[in-house]
């Protein structure tokens, strides 16, 4: 059962009182219910909308203080796993201290907390000498180890926001086919509002040459 919006009133009701006055008063009010639904419907999604865009700015500020925190510690944890490494305390390890040292355990496991677990010693160094001088000084390692979890990180984000898209993109299709489901909903209403209008013009056989203005008493006995 359709409903005036304000007084409760049903609309089928009010197209005929609207219709005894003049078929023009009906189309005004169906044009007005299916403006005003149609608005109503924008500002409830555009409610939603920016609360999402609320949310999702707040995640990225936490997210991002969060990454923060990470790489500080996982820059601290590299800078301990350094001097571990360099026991004479010379600022710098060659390869022979990189290998031995990650035959520790305890190496082992402060590498892994970081998120780098090195297969081959020998293939690691390399990738971590950018001079080539055979030797890693403690911001050449540390610098060196986060760009290649920089790097590691870097394909596993691509393939999460593959995923993410794909995601994204079914809510999208699926909101897209609510919103049209309103947007029929509202047009059956608006249809059935003007079938009424038309049935009472059949009825009152009202011609479009009418007045606005029903006719006075006067003129009627004139």
């Amino acid at each position: 059962r359709i409903r005036h919006g304000l007084g409760g009133i049903d609309w089928s009701l009010v197209a005929t009182m609207l219709m005894k006055i003049h078929w023009i008063y009906l189309v005004l009010f169906t044009t007005y219910i299916a403006i005003t639904m149609l608005g109503a419907l924008n500002i409830i999604t555009g409610l939603f909308v920016h609360e999402a865009v609320e949310m999702a700015r707040l995640d990225k500020d936490v997210m991002r203080e969060e990454s923060e925190r990470q790489q500080n510690h996982k820059m601290a944890t590299l800078t301990k796993v350094f001097k571990t490494i360099d026991r004479m305390n010379r600022g710098f390890i060659d390869k022979e201290d990189f290998v031995h040292a990650l035959g520790l355990l305890q190496v082992q496991q402060s590498m892994r907390s970081v998120g780098i677990d090195v297969a081959d010693p020998h293939y690691f160094f390399e990738r971590l000498d950018a001079n080539e001088d055979l030797t890693l000084e403690i911001d050449e390692f540390v610098i060196g180890c986060m760009r290649v979890l920089h790097q590691e990180a870097l394909a596993i984000e691509v393939a999460a926001m593959s995923q993410s898209n794909k995601r994204n993109l079914k809510s999208l299709h699926q909101n897209q086919a609510k919103i049209a489901e309103r947007c029929e909903a509202i047009a059956s209403r608006v249809e059935a509002v003007y079938s009424v209008a038309l049935h009472q013009l059949e009825l009152t056989r009202l011609e479009p040459s009418d007045r606005l203005w029903p006719r006075s008493d006067s003129s009627e006995r004139q």
